[in-house]
Protein backbone atom coordinates (compact mmCIF):
# COMPACT_ATOMS: atom_id res chain seq x y z
CA UNK A 1 0.00 0.00 0.00
CA UNK A 2 2.87 2.40 0.65
CA UNK A 3 3.65 2.73 -3.04
CA UNK A 4 0.09 3.58 -4.03
CA UNK A 5 -1.26 7.12 -4.01
CA UNK A 6 -4.03 7.64 -1.47
CA UNK A 7 -6.32 10.56 -0.82
CA UNK A 8 -4.32 11.46 2.32
CA UNK A 9 -1.15 11.94 0.23
CA UNK A 10 -2.73 14.81 -1.70
CA UNK A 11 -4.25 16.39 1.40
CA UNK A 12 -1.09 16.48 3.53
CA UNK A 13 0.12 19.80 2.07
CA UNK A 14 -3.22 21.64 2.30
CA UNK A 15 -4.11 24.33 4.83
CA UNK A 16 -6.56 23.61 7.64
CA UNK A 17 -9.21 25.76 5.93
CA UNK A 18 -8.77 23.94 2.62
CA UNK A 19 -8.98 20.57 4.37
CA UNK A 20 -12.20 21.60 6.10
CA UNK A 21 -13.72 22.68 2.80
CA UNK A 22 -12.69 19.43 1.12
CA UNK A 23 -14.40 17.53 3.95
CA UNK A 24 -17.55 19.59 3.48
CA UNK A 25 -17.52 18.84 -0.25
CA UNK A 26 -17.00 15.11 0.32
CA UNK A 27 -19.80 15.06 2.88
CA UNK A 28 -22.18 16.85 0.50
CA UNK A 29 -21.20 14.57 -2.37
CA UNK A 30 -21.51 11.28 -0.48
CA UNK A 31 -24.99 12.20 0.72
CA UNK A 32 -26.10 13.08 -2.80
CA UNK A 33 -24.45 10.00 -4.32
CA UNK A 34 -26.16 7.82 -1.70
CA UNK A 35 -29.54 9.48 -2.22
CA UNK A 36 -29.68 9.62 -6.01
CA UNK A 37 -26.58 7.90 -7.41
CA UNK A 38 -23.33 9.25 -8.85
CA UNK A 39 -24.56 9.57 -12.44
CA UNK A 40 -27.64 11.59 -11.46
CA UNK A 41 -25.67 14.05 -9.30
CA UNK A 42 -24.22 17.21 -10.82
CA UNK A 43 -21.29 19.34 -9.71
CA UNK A 44 -23.78 22.20 -9.29
CA UNK A 45 -25.81 20.12 -6.80
CA UNK A 46 -22.70 19.19 -4.81
CA UNK A 47 -21.58 22.83 -4.71
CA UNK A 48 -25.02 23.98 -3.55
CA UNK A 49 -25.13 21.33 -0.78
CA UNK A 50 -21.64 22.45 0.32
CA UNK A 51 -22.61 26.16 0.19
CA UNK A 52 -20.21 26.91 -2.66
CA UNK A 53 -20.49 28.64 -5.98
CA UNK A 54 -20.29 25.99 -8.73
CA UNK A 55 -16.99 27.22 -10.13
CA UNK A 56 -15.22 27.49 -6.76
CA UNK A 57 -15.61 23.76 -6.16
CA UNK A 58 -12.98 23.16 -8.86
CA UNK A 59 -10.40 24.84 -6.66
CA UNK A 60 -10.68 21.83 -4.35
CA UNK A 61 -11.38 18.98 -6.81
CA UNK A 62 -10.70 18.87 -10.56
CA UNK A 63 -13.87 16.92 -11.34
CA UNK A 64 -16.72 14.83 -9.91
CA UNK A 65 -14.78 11.60 -10.40
CA UNK A 66 -12.00 12.83 -8.14
CA UNK A 67 -14.55 13.48 -5.40
CA UNK A 68 -15.88 9.95 -5.83
CA UNK A 69 -12.35 8.54 -5.74
CA UNK A 70 -11.64 10.45 -2.50
CA UNK A 71 -14.77 9.00 -0.86
CA UNK A 72 -13.94 5.42 -1.90
CA UNK A 73 -10.29 5.73 -0.91
CA UNK A 74 -11.20 7.12 2.51
CA UNK A 75 -13.69 4.33 3.22
CA UNK A 76 -11.42 1.55 2.04
CA UNK A 77 -8.50 2.85 4.08
CA UNK A 78 -10.57 2.85 7.26
CA UNK A 79 -11.55 -0.79 6.70
CA UNK A 80 -7.98 -1.75 5.81
CA UNK A 81 -6.51 -0.15 8.92
CA UNK A 82 -8.97 -2.09 11.08
CA UNK A 83 -8.26 -5.37 9.25
CA UNK A 84 -4.49 -4.92 9.56
CA UNK A 85 -4.79 -4.37 13.32
CA UNK A 86 -6.85 -7.53 13.67
CA UNK A 87 -4.54 -9.55 11.42
CA UNK A 88 -1.41 -8.61 13.35
CA UNK A 89 -2.89 -9.12 16.81
CA UNK A 90 -1.25 -12.40 17.81
CA UNK A 91 -2.81 -12.63 21.26
CA UNK A 92 -6.31 -13.83 20.35
CA UNK A 93 -7.38 -17.03 18.64
CA UNK A 94 -8.38 -16.90 14.98
CA UNK A 95 -12.11 -17.24 15.80
CA UNK A 96 -11.78 -14.37 18.29
CA UNK A 97 -10.01 -12.22 15.71
CA UNK A 98 -12.62 -13.04 13.05
CA UNK A 99 -15.28 -11.92 15.52
CA UNK A 100 -13.32 -8.69 16.06
CA UNK A 101 -13.06 -8.13 12.30
CA UNK A 102 -16.80 -8.72 11.78
CA UNK A 103 -17.70 -6.33 14.60
CA UNK A 104 -15.20 -3.76 13.34
CA UNK A 105 -16.56 -3.91 9.80
CA UNK A 106 -20.17 -3.50 10.94
CA UNK A 107 -19.30 -0.61 13.28
CA UNK A 108 -17.37 1.26 10.58
CA UNK A 109 -20.19 0.94 8.06
CA UNK A 110 -22.89 1.92 10.56
CA UNK A 111 -20.97 5.08 11.55
CA UNK A 112 -21.15 6.43 8.00
CA UNK A 113 -23.77 4.58 5.99
CA UNK A 114 -23.89 7.09 3.14
CA UNK A 115 -20.16 6.81 2.52
CA UNK A 116 -20.25 3.03 2.40
CA UNK A 117 -23.34 2.91 0.21
CA UNK A 118 -21.16 4.84 -2.25
CA UNK A 119 -18.09 2.65 -1.61
CA UNK A 120 -20.07 -0.52 -2.32
CA UNK A 121 -22.17 0.75 -5.21
CA UNK A 122 -20.22 3.25 -7.29
CA UNK A 123 -16.84 1.65 -8.11
CA UNK A 124 -17.97 1.01 -11.70
CA UNK A 125 -17.95 4.77 -12.33
CA UNK A 126 -14.16 4.87 -11.97
CA UNK A 127 -11.66 3.86 -14.64
CA UNK A 128 -7.91 3.85 -15.25
CA UNK A 129 -5.49 4.45 -12.36
CA UNK A 130 -8.24 5.56 -9.98
CA UNK A 131 -10.13 2.32 -10.43
CA UNK A 132 -6.89 0.32 -10.20
CA UNK A 133 -6.01 1.89 -6.85
CA UNK A 134 -9.44 1.22 -5.36
CA UNK A 135 -9.43 -2.36 -6.68
CA UNK A 136 -5.99 -2.88 -5.10
CA UNK A 137 -7.39 -1.75 -1.74
CA UNK A 138 -10.33 -4.13 -2.05
CA UNK A 139 -8.04 -7.02 -2.90
CA UNK A 140 -5.83 -6.19 0.07
CA UNK A 141 -8.85 -6.34 2.38
CA UNK A 142 -9.96 -9.64 0.84
CA UNK A 143 -6.42 -10.96 1.30
CA UNK A 144 -6.43 -10.02 5.00
CA UNK A 145 -9.67 -11.96 5.53
CA UNK A 146 -8.35 -14.92 3.52
CA UNK A 147 -5.09 -14.96 5.50
CA UNK A 148 -7.01 -15.06 8.77
CA UNK A 149 -9.21 -17.92 7.53
CA UNK A 150 -6.18 -19.87 6.30
CA UNK A 151 -4.47 -19.49 9.68
CA UNK A 152 -7.53 -20.87 11.43
CA UNK A 153 -7.61 -23.89 9.11
CA UNK A 154 -3.88 -24.48 9.62
CA UNK A 155 -4.22 -24.24 13.41
CA UNK A 156 -7.26 -26.50 13.45
CA UNK A 157 -9.67 -23.95 14.91
CA UNK A 158 -11.63 -23.58 11.64
CA UNK A 159 -12.88 -26.30 9.31
CA UNK A 160 -11.51 -26.77 5.80
CA UNK A 161 -13.15 -24.35 3.36
CA UNK A 162 -12.49 -22.39 0.19
CA UNK A 163 -11.08 -19.24 1.76
CA UNK A 164 -11.74 -17.12 -1.34
CA UNK A 165 -15.39 -18.09 -1.55
CA UNK A 166 -15.92 -17.62 2.18
CA UNK A 167 -14.14 -14.25 2.22
CA UNK A 168 -16.18 -12.92 -0.70
CA UNK A 169 -19.43 -14.05 0.92
CA UNK A 170 -18.46 -12.65 4.32
CA UNK A 171 -17.52 -9.23 2.93
CA UNK A 172 -20.66 -9.03 0.77
CA UNK A 173 -22.84 -9.88 3.77
CA UNK A 174 -21.18 -7.28 5.98
CA UNK A 175 -21.33 -4.58 3.29
CA UNK A 176 -25.10 -4.94 3.16
CA UNK A 177 -25.34 -3.32 6.61
CA UNK A 178 -24.76 0.09 4.98
CA UNK A 179 -28.06 -0.25 3.10
CA UNK A 180 -30.47 -1.49 5.75
CA UNK A 181 -29.18 -0.56 9.22
CA UNK A 182 -31.35 1.95 11.08
CA UNK A 183 -29.84 3.67 14.14
CA UNK A 184 -33.24 3.72 15.84
CA UNK A 185 -34.10 0.15 14.83
CA UNK A 186 -34.70 -2.78 17.18
CA UNK A 187 -31.08 -4.01 17.10
CA UNK A 188 -27.96 -2.02 17.94
CA UNK A 189 -24.80 -2.06 15.82
CA UNK A 190 -23.06 -4.41 18.24
CA UNK A 191 -26.07 -6.72 18.47
CA UNK A 192 -26.08 -7.03 14.68
CA UNK A 193 -22.31 -7.60 14.62
CA UNK A 194 -22.52 -10.25 17.33
CA UNK A 195 -25.37 -12.04 15.52
CA UNK A 196 -23.38 -12.09 12.29
CA UNK A 197 -20.27 -13.28 14.14
CA UNK A 198 -22.11 -16.12 15.88
CA UNK A 199 -23.81 -17.27 12.68
CA UNK A 200 -20.65 -17.18 10.58
CA UNK A 201 -18.33 -18.65 13.18
CA UNK A 202 -20.76 -21.46 14.01
CA UNK A 203 -20.49 -22.50 10.36
CA UNK A 204 -16.69 -22.25 10.28
CA UNK A 205 -15.58 -23.79 13.57
CA UNK A 206 -14.35 -27.35 13.57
Amino acid sequence: MNERKTESDGESALSAAALRKREEIKTAAKLLFAEQGFAATSIRQIAARANLEGGSLYYHFPDKLEILYAILDEGNRELLEMAERVLHDDEGSVPARLRELILGHVRILARDQARFMVVVRELSELSGPRRDRIMAQRKQYEKAVQTLLARGIHQGTLRECDVKVVSFGLIALLNGVAFWFRPNGPASVDEIGEEYARTLLDGLRR
